[in-house]
């Protein structure tokens, strides 16, 4: 691989884990072509996506959940809660908080009671994320676009549609041998 097309990847990989909307970051800078070769969830679907997982943190912030403790991530509707909250009754509120947004089609809540992360383990986290990211992007035979993943204290929460059971099994390998990685929490669907 030449050294255009490793810049080329590492940029739009450092893009992908830093954003929360990353359809738009590869839209914007040209890739829409890509973009919608690559990936079974169209530009109306991720622009949908995107608005309700603001719609969610908005509602998580409004009702007294320190924001920066629960990580929101969906995808065609199903949101994904991770982090961590002080008390069973928060995880059990914000939960059913999401519930009452129009357009949630299901909830995944992995949010875990306890402290909030340290900021070395959250920069510790988002380094794996990126390495798996990195990793799933180069990968034959896997379209990471159409996977989210979050990392939290060292348990990766991954969810997607993959196109059969050789593509999820690949996206499952790179995670579980991806060093810091303690944990694999799978919300992969074939299909």
């Amino acid at each position: 691989m030449n050294i255009l097309k490793m810049r080329f990847l590492l940029i739009l990989s450092c893009c992908y884990a830093l954003s929360g909307c990353a359809p738009l970051v590869i839209s914007g800078i040209g890739g829409t072509a890509i973009y919608r070769a690559t990936k079974r969830k169209n530009l109306s679907t991720s622009i949908s996506d995107t608005s309700l997982a603001f719609t969610v943190r908005k509602k998580i912030a409004d009702g007294g959940v320190a924001y920066d403790n629960v990580s929101v991530s969906v995808d065609r509707g199903y949101v994904m809660l991770a982090g961590s909250v002080e008390r069973e009754e928060l995880k059990k509120l914000v939960e059913e908080e999401v519930w009452k947004i129009n357009g949630v089609v299901g909830v995944k809540n992995a949010i875990v009671i306890g402290n909030a992360t340290t900021f070395a383990q959250s920069t510790g986290d988002a380094a794996i994320t990126t390495k798996i990211k990195s990793m799933l992007l180069m990968r034959k035979g896997v379209r990471s676009s159409n996977f989210s993943i979050k990392t939290i204290n060292g348990i990766v929460h991954v969810s997607g549609i993959a196109e059969s059971i050789q593509e999820k099994d690949a996206v499952l390998s790179v995670i579980k041998t991806t060093s810091g990685v303690r944990k694999v929490v799978s919300y992969i669907t074939v299909g």
